[in-house]
């Protein structure tokens, strides 16, 4: 019945479960998941998006999985926290307040549950709400944010983010961990925060040995988890240097999966 040694399975999501451009997960995903936890696998989501996200994308399969959300800030299973890293609260309040003095430039924090904005646009909104499934609050001051509810910092520049890029990193690269740069987005969490860290902790948690487990990603944010994992599968789309230190290649996560764990 497949590898019977592998009890840990770990996944990313975008560009990993759900190719570039789509929206919707592949019902054969579900009907893995629910084969393989059937068995006794631990099956994680781990990925940059907020818990809100990864709820509403895994709905189907929420009573069975684990999630790791916003690049390890926030480690869920059965909806119970079983860790949680938020940036400094004061200091997370000036990088927003940069970020709205930058012409172009714009914010979202993610929040445990849900995440906060200030649109200076309105397709920025509209862009926010259809990706966070209108789980995000417009806020009228950072006040209205949680003391410990800063887990993640987005910044936005609708012109690409290599215009500000240098300018945020050489004043914030220091105090926080840069979690992801590309397009239109950089991406800030407290220092210290990583895929990695969720994983370990379920890892611990479950009882499971490195070599009990496996891992699907295809980008930088995946090289930590890659690290924890006995054996890390990158995507045929992946960063080069995520197939460099993975241990093979899968077209399709589900497939793999059940090539390995269900034949």
């Amino acid at each position: 019945m497949g590898e019977s040694g592998i009890r840990f399975i770990a996944s990313d999501v975008d560009g990993t479960i759900l190719p570039r451009g789509e929206k919707h997960i592949d019902p054969k995903l579900f009907e893995v998941i629910k084969a393989v936890t059937d068995q006794g696998v631990q099956f994680v989501i781990a990925s940059g998006r907020p818990y809100c996200e990864l709820k509403h994308l895994f709905e189907p399969v929420m009573d069975r999985i684990s999630l790791v959300c916003s690049d390890g800030a926030l480690t869920v299973y059965h909806g119970k926290n079983v860790l949680m890293r938020s940036m400094d609260h004061d200091v997370a309040e000036e990088l927003l307040a940069d970020v709205e003095a930058k012409p172009d430039c714009e914010f979202l924090v993610y929040g445990e549950f849900i995440a906060y904005m200030r649109p200076k646009e309105e397709s920025y909104d509209m862009k926010v709400r259809e990706t966070c499934f209108n789980h995000v609050n417009v806020i009228n001051t950072f006040n209205h944010i949680g003391e410990s509810d800063i887990l993640k910092i987005g910044i936005y520049n609708k012109k690409g983010i290599h215009t500000v890029e240098d300018y945020f990193l050489e004043k914030w690269g220091d105090k926080f961990e840069v979690i992801y740069s590309a397009n239109e987005w950089l991406e800030f969490a407290a220092k210290g925060v990583n895929k990695s860290l969720g994983l370990t902790a379920l890892m611990e948690q479950f009882q499971i040995k490195r070599e009990e487990s496996i891992a699907f990603g295809d980008s930088f944010n995946d090289i930590g988890m890659f690290q924890t994992v006995g054996r890390g599968y990158a995507m045929k789309t992946a960063k080069q240097e995520l197939k460099d230190i993975a241990y093979g290649i899968s077209d399709n996560v589900a497939e793999t999966v059940r090539d390995l764990l269900l034949k």
